[in-house]
C-alpha cells in the first residue's frame, strides 16, 4: 500500500502459477455454459492483481463421482507430468 495511490504495486511480478481447478460439473459445461467464472476471477482478480502470471489451468470435472484416491492420483499425475512445484 502506498498512501495516495489508487492501485497498489504488483509485488509478485516475475512469479508464475499453474492452477488445478476441481469442480463437480463436467469441464465442458463449466467452461462453455458457465463461462469459467471462478477461473477468470482467480486468474485476473487475485493472481494478476499481485503480479503473478498464470502459466496453465488444469481442470478436473465430475469430482463427486471420483473417490479421494482417484482424485489425488489425478492431481499427483498433473503435478508430475508438468513438473509443477508446490
Amino acid at each position: 500500500y502506498i498512501h495516495g495511490k489508487q492501485i497498489p504495486d504488483k509485488l509478485l511480478v516475475g512469479k508464475t502459477a499453474s492452477i488445478i481447478l476441481t469442480m463437480d460439473s463436467p469441464v465442458w459445461y463449466y467452461r462453455f455454459i458457465k463461462g469459467a467464472r471462478a477461473e477468470k476471477q482467480l486468474k485476473n482478480d487475485v493472481l494478476s492483481f499481485c503480479g503473478i502470471k498464470t502459466i496453465k489451468v488444469f481442470r478436473i470435472g465430475n469430482v463427486r463421482n471420483k473417490g479421494s484416491n482417484e482424485l489425488n492420483a489425478e492431481i499427483d499425475d498433473i503435478i508430475a507430468r508438468n513438473k509443477i512445484r508446490a
